[in-house]
């Protein structure tokens, strides 16, 4: 015969089974496409806001160089005037004496 205290044992050994309500899956298959394309823009933005840095960056660079060629340009060209006073000045000396 068996005793009720092994039957209540045998009984709570069973495991319980996990019956999952498969009617809110559509729900669920909403809210992700939702949740990645959030995830999506963020990421877009996130992005473009790195690549518009990015752009000022090589734009201030970019500036920079033209400034610094600029004013080297600058300085060539008041050398160039200085030489030229001088060359005037030898010839003009030159063409006075003869």
């Amino acid at each position: 015969m068996t005793d009720a205290r092994d039957v209540i044992k045998k009984i709570k050994r069973i495991p319980k089974l996990n019956i999952r309500d498969t009617s809110m899956d559509w729900l669920t298959d909403i809210k992700a496409d939702h949740y990645m394309q959030e995830f999506w823009e963020s990421d877009k933005r996130i992005k473009r806001n790195h690549n518009f840095e990015a752009l000022l960056r090589g734009k201030e660079v970019h500036n920079a160089a033209k400034e610094a060629e600029a004013h080297r340009q600058e300085e060539i060209n008041k050398q160039r005037m200085v030489n030229l006073k001088k060359a005037r000045r030898a010839l003009k000396k030159k063409r006075s004496t003869t």
